[in-house]
């Protein structure tokens, strides 16, 4: 079985005592930052921030990303068979892709709000993203401003003047999606003959393309699913997709900097993981062959209008909404990811 010794203890117990007693030089070994999977790396090119990512895998594929040709390297321009450097490519990681910052938010001074109310005395409160207590103590200020309303002089917005030598702070996610079996329910009523009958089949629309797929965005909302009541009720469609954040990349501005001031060389970034393993993804549920034979529920109501006997069994509480609940629980399929 193999055994690491970590670099320090090498260095100290080892190399020194071989200094000591012998007379030719030995080499340290080094220390080194880990560059883990989905490890994000960014540069300016004079024009635009790119960043690049590590490859990482998903049930042992290498995860895509959109870019263009030239941001790609020769040989892995004819592997994707690029045949003009300004169209836009879909490469995997392994190929090493630099990809252009395309959108970020702001985050204190300057930053728009994420949510806003009315106080019962006419103000209104805002909040916003906290600025994280790494950047405030390099000298990011988080948002200081107070606003009114009245029917007589409308609203009035008053901020808090910023320190001369306040830096600004701005950010953007990272995240993948992966493809996944899209949940179906169709509906069939009975017959006024056949008035204690209703029929629910659950089946399964396969993804066009499998492939684990990288994104940005200004900020990363994760996909909320409808309930499960509007979901069987065929509202809303099911998600044929599982997202992950990979990480948070902030960008820091020089003392002084404006908020109107281009995201230029000049900020420097620094970049927040939330994923440092190749991943594993697996759905809830894998459907058995026979997992799409219609479900029979006994509805009490006169057949062949839809709307009431929905009505019925979605009431809450009811017996037929709970039985119906846990097929389609046993039956969806939304998915997870593990490291490995």
């Amino acid at each position: 079985m193999k055994r690491f010794i970590p670099a320090n203890v090498w260095n100290e117990a080892v190399v020194g005592t071989l200094r000591r007693r012998i007379p030719f030089k030995v080499r340290e070994i080094g220390r080194r930052k880990w560059k883990h999977p989905f490890y994000h790396t960014l540069r300016h090119d004079g024009d635009n921030w790119l960043f690049q990512i590590r490859p990482g895998f998903v049930n042992a594929s290498p995860v895509e990303a959109s870019t263009q040709g030239k941001y790609l390297s020769p040989e892995a321009i004819l592997r994707n068979n690029v045949q003009n450097l300004e169209d836009p490519v879909q490469a995997p990681l392994t190929d090493r892709p630099e990809i252009v910052v395309e959108d970020w938010r702001a985050i204190g001074a300057g930053a728009d709000a994420q949510n806003a109310s009315i106080n019962a005395d006419g103000s209104i409160s805002e909040s916003f993203e906290d600025v994280p207590e790494f950047f405030k103590q390099m000298g990011v200020s988080a948002v200081n401003r107070n606003i009114s309303s009245s029917f007589t002089s409308g609203i009035s917005v008053t901020e808090s003047e910023r320190p001369e030598d306040a830096r600004l702070l701005r950010a953007f996610d990272t995240y993948i999606e992966m493809p996944r079996l899209e949940t179906i329910v169709d509906w069939e009523f009975g017959t006024v003959l056949e008035a204690t009958l209703a029929t629910f089949t659950i089946s399964y629309k396969e993804p066009t393309d499998s492939t684990p797929k990288l994104y940005q965005a200004a900020e990363f909302t994760p996909t909320t699913l409808p309930s499960e009541i509007d979901l069987l009720a065929g509202i809303f469609s099911d998600e044929n997709k599982d997202q992950l954040k990979l990480a948070t990349v902030y960008f820091v501005s020089q003392p002084g900097a404006d908020p109107g001031d281009e995201l230029d060389e000049k900020w420097q970034p620094y970049v927040e993981h939330e994923t440092f393993f190749n991943l594993s993804h697996k759905l809830k549920t894998i459907p058995a062959p026979e997992s799409n034979d219609p479900i029979t529920l006994e509805t009490g109501l006169a057949g062949g209008v839809a709307d009431p006997i929905i009505g019925s069994l979605l009431a809450t509480n009811n017996d037929l909404l709970n039985n119906a609940r846990q097929i389609y629980n046993a039956r969806s399929t939304g998915g997870t990811f593990w490291t490995i």
